[in-house]
């Protein structure tokens, strides 16, 4: 399976399985909506891989994930951010 390039994910296939990569270092791999976003497609694009039998999620050796981007759910909750899609892709995720 040819993967596509993401911004913020990278994933990595062998013998069927998948290990999916955080690659948001910088902010300790806090989940902004766009990172959201990118592993809801990366999961429904390997859903419909039927050689991929597993997926593992990894954020380095450091830390997995800070949670969710502090900064963009500040914008959410004093209205500057975009609720729709925050709301939307934490649904989905």
């Amino acid at each position: 399976m040819e993967a596509k390039n993401y911004k913020y994910i990278n994933l990595e296939f062998k013998r069927g399985i998948c290990v999916l990569n955080f690659n948001r270092h910088d902010k300790k791999n806090a989940f902004s909506t766009e990172m959201r976003s990118e592993i809801i497609e990366a999961l429904n694009n390997l859903k419909a891989n039927k050689r991929v039998r597993a997926v593992i999620f990894y954020g380095g050796k450091d830390f997995f994930s800070a949670g969710f981007d502090r900064d963009e759910v500040q914008k959410v909750i004093q209205g500057e951010g975009d609720y729709e899609a925050f709301i939307e892709s934490n649904h989905l995720f």
